[in-house]
């Protein structure tokens, strides 16, 4: 049997089909849905085999695909991979029906019998609210995680090496809260990584305390080796699919043994990691702020890496797997 993921995004920047590839590796392929058509001709001929559609701009495709797959009778079967909710409190006349059309799209696609996978728990039981329908969470696990090799020698160190990495925009680095994490840390630098959101106006100028240190390749972690905490807060109320994130981040940073950062608004990180909360600590006097220590975490992960990998390997060979994990 082989796996297909059909993903819009490059594969070398999709972090979370990099870490579904390794839990099988001889048997995963990757389709760059780059021309719809081509597309479903190169999967018009599988029959049997298992076929993974990635985040909201495959569902297109995927609704053809199943249509298809009935027809043509080929017994494949198929996984939804919801990444994100659909979220109506854009602005802008464009934005807004492009929600209306994925929300359409989603809710027929939904009434289909296929398999849903999801990132997090307040995902999964938001898209049961919505949908009706269980989704198993399978989190975003580096690739190259492995159970006890939990590296640590930072989490306790009083000189903060600080950094954020992921998709730049105002959202993600609030540049007030960002200056007050620095001062309360002396002063140093709070290095940056990732690309500026091509929807954002997020400038690096005139921000002294922030490094922008260039883009990063998810496969290709190894500059967090020279930081000891991950800040990953944010001074407004966003919408759900924030709230409920479990970012590839979290884990990638947990497993370079780093301390996180978090806002209280990012619900399910710190329901989550909820024991590994450090009390009297450097950055206390920021209002709506947890402090995660990465040593107090290393279990609670490795317990989610193998419920998640046993969850898509249920779902993969078709068994019941946990509509949630916890």
């Amino acid at each position: 049997m082989a796996i297909y993921h059909v993903t819009k995004v490059p594969l070398e920047k999709s972090s979370r089909v990099l870490s579904q590839l390794n839990i099988f590796p001889d048997n995963s392929h990757v389709i760059e849905l780059r021309n719809l058509r081509e597309t479903l001709k190169y999967l018009s001929v599988l029959r049997g085999e298992t076929i993974i559609f990635h985040q909201q701009a495959s569902l297109v495709c995927m609704l053809l695909f199943i249509f298809f797959n009935f027809i043509n009778k080929r017994e494949n079967r198929i996984i939804y991979d919801m990444h994100d909710l659909v979220i109506f409190d854009y602005s802008g006349l464009f934005r807004r029906v492009r929600a209306c059309l994925i929300y359409v799209l989603e809710f027929i696609v939904t009434k289909f019998d296929f398999k849903i996978i999801t990132v997090s728990n307040g995902l999964a039981k938001t898209i049961k609210k919505r949908y009706g329908r269980d989704a198993c969470v399978v989190y975003n696990f580096p690739s190259d995680y492995k159970e006890n090799n939990f590296s640590l020698d930072s989490a306790c160190s009083e000189n903060k090496k600080i950094c954020y990495f992921g998709i730049i925009d105002e959202k993600r680095i609030p540049v007030k809260l960002f200056k007050e994490v620095s001062e309360l840390n002396g002063g140093g630098n709070i290095d940056v990584y990732g690309y500026i959101s091509p929807v954002s106006n997020f400038s690096f100028s005139g921000v002294e305390f922030l490094s922008y240190k260039g883009e990063f390749k998810p496969n290709n972690m190894s500059f967090l080796n020279n930081y000891n905490v991950l800040v990953f807060v944010t001074d407004q109320e966003l919408n759900l699919n924030y709230k409920y994130c479990m970012p590839n981040k979290i884990f990638q940073a947990l497993t370079y043994g780093m301390d996180i950062l978090v806002s209280d608004f990012f619900e399910e990180i710190v329901e989550t990691f909820s024991e590994a909360k450090e009390e009297n600590n450097m950055f206390d006097s920021i209002n709506g702020v947890k402090y995660l220590r990465a040593d107090k975490m290393s279990k609670k992960l490795d317990q989610l890496f193998i419920q998640s990998k046993s969850n898509f390997i249920s779902v993969i060979l078709g068994e019941n797997a946990n509509a949630t994990t916890g």
